[in-house]
């Protein structure tokens, strides 16, 4: 799977979710012949925080997962 794809897959679910994802979560998604590797998922998931930068909302890795959420500096 492309990494692009995979991002974006990502990014669906965790948009969907109600609460954090951790990586296994992530990678139960998927059907076992296209379920990317941990180290792939994971890289995906660190290109997605930084690529958040530049919005209003953030990909934050919490004490039980991975979610998107508002940046601080638009919460007040």
């Amino acid at each position: 799977m492309e990494k692009e794809q995979l991002k974006t897959i990502l990014e669906a679910v965790l948009m969907a979710a109600s609460s954090p994802l951790n990586v296994d979560g992530l990678l139960n998604i998927f059907v076992e012949d296209q379920r990317p590797e941990r180290d792939e998922l994971k890289a995906a998931l660190e290109e997605m925080i930084d690529e958040c930068d530049a919005r209003s909302y953030e990909l934050k890795k919490v004490s039980s997962g991975y979610r998107f959420q508002v940046k601080r500096d638009f919460t007040d």
